[in-house]
């Protein structure tokens, strides 16, 4: 199993709401 990628998915998932809430507006 890739320990990296499911490195990076924790990390996205811990980042601050408001860095998704910008991904957002953009759609």
């Amino acid at each position: 199993m890739r320990e990296g990628g499911v490195d990076l998915v924790l990390l996205d998932m811990h980042l601050p709401d408001v860095h998704g809430l910008e991904l957002l507006q953009r759609f």
